[in-house]
């Protein structure tokens, strides 16, 4: 018989067992580690798996994937009398901050490590999950209640069943007119943005009218312009978002009825005035809290169709208007009326749910974004481009003297007030704030 051959000798001299020996790294969450004793910090290697067996088997051999030094088989040995695995330096900084907050021994395993109390440990910490729970309900998403996504429900089948009996065809509802009389009033004058200026008083009653005109066409491209990413957004959420059918069968029919409010203003705006106003608004990038794109969305769209509701209020029943006027303020303020119902109820769904999570900063930097997005709302309704048509030879002073007018404000500030009203009762607001 063949002598047996020697056997290979570990890749460094053992030292004494007074010297602390450095451990195999053991991938994290396997339950390869067993029991951890403070003195003389080791730990026994368990029964992990197959692979974690085998790197310590290595390590144990002197392996190339980590050194083991030589140590007493009496603090802790495997199962057929291998060597102890030791700690890491890493390891022992663990067990250091453990026995300075009071939450040695732990006992490690499958499910993560435990204090003697039975507290969960934190991964790579030694904070407790009760003692870090203030940090991490913020984390997460909690679900509305089952009232609220009830109440929901009905109004969604509510609205559906409206939008079912008043359903319409936009390629025939509208007696569209060959041509439009200029001299008439297309726009209530009390709506035209430089009604109580000093601009509005050196007027003569013909250029009054010609700007009214050039308003409406304002009015028209600046709510096509508000209801093109109100479509995107919504199609983006539906089947996401909300899944509930009963929800999900009224979007269809907002989606359908947003198409058609553009289909109206596109078809005023290319037989009557030959272009769309374009939209003098930047988009900025901001970071958001949890939940907050979606409620910011909800609240976008409740800004463009309440403030412009009441103009199609208005107008819709000023017989001083042309029938064709009339017809499409009127048009878009039924389908509106239940746009806002769903709109208000589900953005108040979504603050209930998410904004118990912010924090006071969060709060505040969104209460105070939306004012300003309000305030920017309102810049639309002056529009430069209607004061340059209109004959203006400064149309950015007009649009200047409008905005800072005090007439203007107060106008501004009558138009809000059941939106800001409401923002209140809803508690996305404390107070009703001042318009700039």
């Amino acid at each position: 018989m063949s002598p047996s051959p020697t056997p290979r000798p570990c890749r460094s001299t053992p030292r004494p067992a007074s010297r602390r020996p450095i451990v195999v790294p053991i991938r994290r969450g396997r339950p390869a580690l067993r029991s951890l004793d403070r003195e003389p910090r080791r730990i026994s290697a368990g029964t992990g798996g197959p692979r974690v067996r085998g790197r310590v088997g290595r390590a144990a051999a002197g392996g190339p994937r980590a050194r083991l030094r030589s140590a007493p088989a009496a603090h802790g040995q495997r199962r057929g009398g291998g060597r102890a695995a030791a700690v890491t330096p890493r390891l022992e900084a663990f067990v250091t901050r453990s026995a300075r907050r009071g939450t040695q021994p732990i006992r490690v395993g499958r499910h993560g490590s435990r204090t003697p109390s039975g507290d969960r440990l934190c991964r790579n910490t030694t904070e407790t999950y009760p003692d870090r729970a203030a940090r991490h309900e913020r984390r997460s998403t909690p679900r509305p209640t089952e009232e609220a996504m009830e109440a929901t429900e009905r109004i969604a089948e509510k609205l559906t069943r409206a939008s079912q009996k008043f359903f319409y065809d936009v390629t025939t509802k509208l007696d569209w007119p060959a041509t439009l009389d200029h001299s008439t009033w297309c726009m209530s004058p009390e709506l035209v943005s430089l009604h109580g200026t000093p601009l509005w008083d050196e007027m003569d009653d013909e250029a009054r009218r010609k700007l009214a005109f050039y308003e409406i066409a304002g009015f028209f491209s600046m709510t096509l312009n508000g209801e093109r990413p109100l479509l995107e957004g919504m199609s983006h959420r539906i089947y996401t978002l909300e899944k509930r059918l009963p929800v999900l069968e009224y979007l269809h029919h907002f989606l359908d009825e947003e198409n058609k409010h553009m289909m109206m203003f596109s078809g005023y705006l290319r037989r009557y005035v030959g272009k769309v106003y374009p939209e003098k608004k930047i988009p900025f990038a901001r970071p958001m809290a949890k939940g907050e794109e979606d409620i910011a969305f909800f609240l976008k769209v409740l800004i463009v169709e309440e403030l412009s509701d009441y103009y199609n209020v208005h107008m819709g029943h000023d017989e001083r208007l042309p029938k064709i006027i009339r017809d499409i303020n009127w048009t878009h303020h039924v389908d509106e009326a239940r746009h806002v119902h769903f709109g208000r109820n589900y953005m108040k769904q979504l603050w209930d749910q998410h904004t118990p999570a912010w924090s006071p900063e969060q709060l505040a930097s969104f209460r105070g974004w939306l004012v300003d997005y309000i305030n920017a709302s309102w810049r639309d309704f002056y529009h430069p481009g209607v004061y340059k048509d209109a004959g203006f030879a400064d149309p950015y002073a007009a649009r200047k003297l409008a905005i800072e007018s005090p007439v203007c404000r107060a106008h501004r500030q009558k138009c809000s007030e059941r939106f800001l009203s409401n923002l209140v009762d809803s508690g996305v607001l404390p107070a009703i704030p001042e318009l700039a």
